[in-house]
C-alpha cells in the first residue's frame, strides 16, 4: 500500500520572476521543496531478524509521487507523474557528465576544505595498451601546459547558502585515451594502406606496365616503322594473357604478322615490277632509236612522235611505280605558242569533229611540250568518251597580261557532285569495268601533275549543256634579238 506519511519542507525565493512586479506580493515566486522518504518502512527493514541488509535492496524500486494543491477541489498545480514533468536533480547525475581524469569538488563556502564535501569523479574506462610511438608523437604536439593539470574554481549562491565547486581535470589521462584510440585505429589504417598499396602493385604489375609496354610499342610503331624491317622489332607476345588486354595484344602481333607479311609480298612485287618496267623500256628503246636514226629530220611529223615515245619511255623507265615516276619526273619549260599549239592538237586529235577557235597572233606561255601534248591527250579522251554522238569538242583560249586559259568543253554527262574532288586522283575512274579495259585511272592524274610542274593549273566545272575543263598557264615574254 502507497505510504502517506513523510515528512517535507518547502522553500519560497522572496523574488519575483517577472523583474516588473516587484512590488506586488502576489507576484509569481520560484519554489522548491525537499522530501525525506519514510524511516519507519527503512527501519522495519533493517531490524529484520533475517541478514539485515543496508541499504535495502529493492531501494532503487521506491517510487515517490508529488502532488502540488490548490486550495478546494481544483486540479493539482503540480503532479511528477505527468507528462513533461522533470526528474528532480541528482548529483550522481553530474557524473556521467565528467571525463576520465576529471574530479568535481563541491563543499559548502568558508568551511574546512575536508569537511562536508562532496567529490565526483568521471569514470575510468579501461585503457587499452598505446604504442609509444604515437605517445610520443601526441606529446610533442604543441599544446600549452600540456603535463599540468587544469583546475577550474566558481563560487555559487543558494537559499541554503554558498557553495564552492572546484573542476579539476589532468591532461595526461586525456592524453593516454588518445594515445590509445590511436593506436587501436592505427591498425586499421595501416591495413588500409597495405590494402591499398597491395591493390596498387598488382594493378601496376599485372595491367599499368603492360598498357604502358603497349602504348610505347603503338606510338614507335606508328612514327618508325617505314619498311618491312622495321616490324622484327615489335614483338607483343610477351603480353599475351586470358584477359582483356592479352586478347587485344594478342590480336595486334597477329595483325603486326600480317602486315609484315603483307608488305614483304608488296616489296617483293615491287622489285618485280621494277625489273618489268627495265625490261619493258629496254626493249622499247631500242626499236625507237633505230626509226629516230630512219627520221632525222626535225620537220619530218613521224621524228616528232618517235620522241614523244621515246620521252614517255624515260619518264617510266625504271621507276617504282607510276604514280611515283610521274610525280619524280623533270620537265623541260620553255616557251611554246599556245595558240599555234592548239591548231595542231585539233588538226592532229585522232577524233572527229574536234574545233579550236582561233587566236590572234602568237601567245607564248611556260610549258614543256611533250608533256603539254599527253595533258591535252588525257583530256580529249575523256571528253570523246562522255560526249554526246555528233557533238563537237571545242578548245577556247582566253589571255590575260599574265596568264593563259585554255577552256576544253564537251556536251554530255556531268560529273557527280561528290566526285568533283576525286576525279584527278591516282586509279580513280567513273567506269565500274575500267580495268577490264585496259583503263588504269591515271589519265587526269597525269595531266594534274604535268600541269603543276609547269607552273599551271587545272579544274573541271560543270555547265549547263556538259563538262568543261579549264587549263591555265603562265604567260612567258618572248624578247625579240637585236
Amino acid at each position: 500500500m502507497p505510504v502517506k506519511e513523510f515528512r517535507g519542507w518547502v522553500w519560497q525565493s522572496g523574488r519575483c520572476l517577472d523583474a516588473a512586479s516587484e512590488s506586488d506580493e502576489a507576484c509569481e515566486k520560484k519554489s522548491f521543496f525537499s522530501l525525506r522518504l519514510p524511516i519507519d518502512v527503512l527501519r522495519d527493514a533493517l531490524f529484520q531478524p533475517e541478514k539485515p541488509q543496508w541499504p535495502p535492496p529493492d531501494l532503487d524500486q521506491f517510487q515517490v509521487r508529488v502532488e502540488v494543491l490548490p486550495p478546494g477541489d481544483g486540479p493539482a498545480i503540480f503532479d511528477s507523474n505527468a507528462d513533461g514533468a522533470v526528474a528532480p536533480f541528482s548529483l550522481n547525475d553530474l557524473t556521467d557528465l565528467l571525463l576520465p581524469g576529471e574530479t568535481l569538488t563541491i563543499r559548502k563556502a568558508g568551511r574546512d576544505e575536508e569537511a562536508d564535501q562532496v567529490q565526483l569523479r568521471g569514470k575510468h574506462e579501461v585503457i587499452e595498451e598505446s604504442s609509444l610511438l604515437l605517445t610520443r608523437l601526441i606529446r610533442k604536439l604543441p599544446v600549452e601546459r600540456f603535463d599540468a593539470p587544469v583546475e577550474l574554481a566558481d563560487e555559487v549562491a543558494t537559499p541554503m547558502g554558498n557553495y564552492q565547486i572546484v573542476l579539476h581535470g589532468d591532461a595526461r589521462s586525456v592524453n593516454q585515451i588518445l594515445s590509445a584510440v590511436a593506436t587501436r585505429v592505427s591498425w586499421f589504417v595501416g591495413a588500409m594502406l597495405l590494402a591499398i598499396a597491395l591493390a596498387w602493385l598488382v594493378i601496376e604489375i599485372g595491367i599499368i606496365r603492360r598498357i604502358s609496354h603497349l602504348t610505347r610499342c603503338s606510338s614507335a610503331l606508328s612514327r618508325r616503322v617505314k619498311t618491312t624491317d622495321g616490324l622484327d622489332r615489335f614483338d607483343l607476345a610477351d603480353l599475351r594473357g586470358g584477359d582483356e588486354l592479352g586478347i587485344l595484344a594478342n590480336c595486334l602481333n597477329d595483325l603486326l604478322r600480317r602486315v609484315k607479311e603483307d608488305a614483304e609480298r608488296e616489296r617483293i612485287r615491287a622489285e618485280q615490277e621494277r625489273d618489268l618496267w627495265h625490261a619493258v623500256g629496254h626493249e622499247i628503246m631500242s626499236p625507237l632509236q633505230s626509226l629516230l636514226a630512219l627520221h632525222r629530220h626535225a620537220g619530218d611529223p613521224s621524228h616528232r612522235y618517235i620522241s614523244r615515245m621515246q620521252q614517255a619511255v624515260r619518264v617510266l623507265y625504271g621507276g617504282a611505280s607510276p604514280s611515283e615516276t610521274f610525280q619524280s619526273s623533270t620537265l623541260q619549260v620553255q616557251a611554246v605558242d599556245i595558240a599555234e599549239f592548239l591548231r595542231n592538237v585539233a588538226d592532229n586529235a585522232g577524233f572527229a569533229d574536234v574545233r579550236c577557235a582561233p587566236a590572234q597572233g602568237p601567245v607564248p606561255v611556260r610549258a614543256d611540250e611533250y608533256p603539254l601534248e599527253d595533258v591535252f591527250s588525257h583530256i580529249l579522251k575523256n571528253a570523246d568518251r562522255y560526249r554526246q554522238p555528233g557533238t563537237p569538242i571545242t578548245l577556247t583560249l582566253e589571255t590575260t597580261e599574265t596568264t593563259a586559259t585554255v577552256t576544253v568543253h564537251n556536251v554530255g554527262q556531268r560529273v557527280a557532285e561528290d566526285f568533283m574532288d576525286k576525279i584527278f586522283e591516282y586509279g580513280v575512274s567513273e567506269l565500274a569495268e575500267a580495268g577490264a579495259n585496259g583503263n588504269r585511272g591515271q589519265g587526269l592524274f597525269v595531266a594534274k601533275t604535268y600541269m603543276a610542274k609547269m607552273g599551271g593549273t587545272i579544274a573541271v566545272r560543270n555547265v549547263d549543256d556538259g563538262v568543261s575543263f579549264v587549263l591555265t598557264l603562265q604567260r612567258m615574254r618572248v624578247v625579240g634579238a637585236q
